[in-house]
């Protein structure tokens, strides 16, 4: 009885050890949906993501229902490509993956040959509160700190 319950109390700090390792990241997430103009799910199209400075590249396919997700995506700016059978690629570059984030970017394909490419580029800043996870930590861009109101122009009040 008292092995048994050694085992118990051993795992469950195990678990919890884990469990709040898990729970601190520095990397972040890419999801997101692959329609057609339609607003169809695409099933199985080829979704590549590559960063930008080292030109590190993974790749994965949607699910049955149009789903993909890349878990543990180093920090960095990256470009993702979506490709299916029967629709033109098309490329999102200036993806910018932060700590403990997951971005959502949908895809909706159009149709036509294979070696035709639809560019979208990312830019502006994102004035959305993220509410579907919680998350301690922020990254803050030069510009957002240098855009900061001084009320009457006296820093120290």
């Amino acid at each position: 009885m008292k092995h048994r319950f050694r085992f118990a109390v051993g795992f469950w700090m195990l678990f919890g050890l884990i469990s709040c390792v898990l729970g601190q990241t520095s990397r972040g997430t890419i999801t997101g949906t692959v329609t057609d103009s339609t607003g169809a799910l695409v099933s199985k199209a080829t979704v590549k993501i590559t960063e930008t400075n080292t030109n590190v590249s993974r790749q994965t396919t949607t699910n049955e229902v149009g789903i993909y997700r890349f878990d543990a995506v180093d920090l960095g700016v990256y470009t993702v490509s979506v490709s299916a059978s029967g629709f033109a690629t098309e490329n999102l570059t200036g993806v910018d993956v932060q700590a403990a984030h997951t971005l959502s970017l949908n895809f909706a394909l159009k149709v036509g040959t294979a070696n035709e490419v639809v560019t979208v580029e990312a830019s502006g800043i994102e004035v959305a509160l993220q509410t579907s996870e919680q998350v301690r930590g922020a990254n803050f861009s030069t510009q957002s700190i240098t855009t900061l109101p001084v009320a009457g122009g006296d820093s120290l009040t």
